[in-house]
């Protein structure tokens, strides 16, 4: 989850987030930390997990290639961003709860 806020925010997202993973996945060995520049791999990784959300279609040779899809990671964080990770959580797509 990345979104543009007040660095003061990020731990009452992390709460939130955490809240809602744990309600959604039915886990409570949900940890939720903010990521840092040592991120930038789960980065890279989610932005070539979204681009193949419906198949295999780029490999991470073209993502790091591609300056404008390796925009949206590269240089993270600037002093505007925030991030969260979470951990311990596997959450198999289904149907939305309640």
């Amino acid at each position: 989850m990345l979104a543009h806020a007040p660095r003061g925010y990020c731990r009452l997202v992390a709460e939130g987030v955490r809240g809602s993973l744990t309600k959604t996945c039915g886990m409570t060995d949900v940890s939720v930390r903010i990521a840092t520049a040592a991120d930038r791999d789960l980065l890279a990784q989610a932005t070539l997990d979204n681009l193949n959300w419906n198949g295999s279609r780029f490999t991470m040779r073209e993502v790091e290639d591609t300056p404008q899809v390796r925009h949206y990671y590269d240089g993270w964080p600037s002093n505007q961003d925030f991030g969260l990770v979470a951990e311990g959580c596997l959450c198999q797509p289904g149907p939305a709860p309640g």
